[in-house]
């Protein structure tokens, strides 16, 4: 039987993914919390934030790789 990865890449690989899984819960509790203390525009803003500046990140990354890359 061959392996395609290695079982360290393996471990690896479920970690990250795993944490995504906590990060998205954690983002998500945050909001649904504001919003169950009658603070919707706050969560609204967390949210737009969040998504926004994340985006953003990728963005910069994006512009970097290009910049190195050349």
């Amino acid at each position: 039987r061959y392996h395609i990865i290695t079982p360290q890449l393996r471990l690896i690989l479920i970690i990250g993914f795993l944490g995504g899984f906590t990060t998205f819960s954690a983002f998500g509790l945050e909001a649904f919390s504001l919003i169950q203390a009658k603070q919707v525009m706050l969560a609204m803003l967390n949210i737009f934030l969040q998504l926004g500046l994340g985006i953003l990140a990728v963005w910069l990354g994006f512009l970097l790789v290009l910049g190195v890359s050349s």
